[in-house]
């Protein structure tokens, strides 16, 4: 799945997969404690145009792939626009608990914060 603009109901959803209802851990934030309900962040994938006749057959999560063939992996190479633009990569966290996938704008305020922000409105 490739996401940007999330409610909380559906990240309860994804939250619950793995945990409550079947399937494998996808993500580690609850409704409202991702940046995807802020519309801060989107889910990433790689749209294929194998037989290069501008349709793209085929939507990839393969972190290996390298599709224009210069020895570095497509994710990196995204993930890497990504970062020199601002962007928190889900790659990078050291907590152990990554998400590859996903990339946030953050502006520097954490999700407590947003979160209170949105509760005082």
């Amino acid at each position: 799945m490739s996401c940007a603009l999330r409610s909380p109901k559906e990240q309860n959803l994804l939250y619950a997969q793995g945990r409550t209802l079947p399937g494998k851990i996808i993500t580690w934030a609850k409704g409202w404690q991702s940046y995807h309900q802020y519309g801060l962040a989107i889910d990433l994938v790689l749209l294929i145009d194998r037989n290069k006749d501008g349709t793209f057959e085929e939507a990839s999560w393969k972190l290996t792939e390298d599709i224009d063939k210069d020895k570095v992996s497509d994710w990196t190479e995204m993930l890497n626009a990504f970062k020199n633009n601002g962007w928190e990569c889900g790659a990078d966290w050291a907590n152990g608990k990554k998400e590859y996938p996903h990339v946030q704008k953050t502006f520097g305020i954490n999700w407590k914060e947003l979160n209170s922000r949105r509760l005082t409105r």
